[in-house]
C-alpha cells in the first residue's frame, strides 16, 4: 500500500490519545512534586501476584514512566503508516477504511492500556505497597 494511506480518526480516539497524554505528563508531574518524599529505596519488582520481589535505589522510579512514554511515541508512529501493519486480511478499496479505523482504535486501546498499566505500576512502587494479585491476570489478558 501506498505511504499516503489517511485514516480518519474518531473522537473516541482522540479522548483516549489525550488521556494517555493528561496519564503520562501527570505521572512526571507527581513524580517532581514528590520527590524529595520518596524513599531511597523503592518497590522496583513484583513477582506474578504482586508481591515485592526487588527493591532498588529512588531515580528507578522514572524508567516506568520513560519506558511507557517510549512505547507511547513509538505507537504514534506506528499509527501513522497503516500500509506497515499486518493485517490478517486482503486490503481492498471498498474494506480499506473499515479495516484501517478498527485496527487504530486497538493500537490506540492498547497504547491506553500500556501507560495506565505503567502508571498503575510507578504509583504502587512510589508508595511501597505490593500490587493487587489480580493486577498482572488482568493486565496481561486485557493487553494480549
Amino acid at each position: 500500500m501506498k505511504d499516503d494511506i489517511k485514516v480518519k480518526k474518531s473522537k473516541i480516539y482522540y479522548l483516549m490519545d489525550l488521556l494517555c497524554i493528561f496519564c503520562l505528563l501527570g505521572i512526571f508531574i507527581w513524580i517532581i512534586a514528590i520527590w524529595n518524599y520518596i524513599p531511597n529505596k523503592i518497590p522496583v519488582h513484583y513477582d506474578l501476584v504482586g508481591n515485592i520481589d526487588r527493591y532498588g535505589s529512588k531515580i528507578q522510579i522514572l524508567y516506568l514512566p520513560i519506558i511507557s512514554s517510549i512505547l507511547y511515541l513509538m505507537t504514534e508512529v506506528l499509527e501513522r503508516k497503516p500500509h506497515t501493519w499486518n493485517v490478517g486480511v486482503k486490503i481492498t478499496k471498498e474494506n480499506q477504511a473499515q479495516v484501517y479505523q478498527t485496527l487504530l482504535y486497538m493500537i490506540g486501546t492498547l497504547k491506553c492500556l500500556m501507560v495506565f498499566g505503567f502508571s498503575y505500576m510507578t504509583i504502587y512502587s512510589i508508595l511501597g505497597i505490593p500490587l493487587s494479585a489480580w493486577f498482572s491476570v488482568v493486565f496481561l489478558t486485557i493487553l494480549f
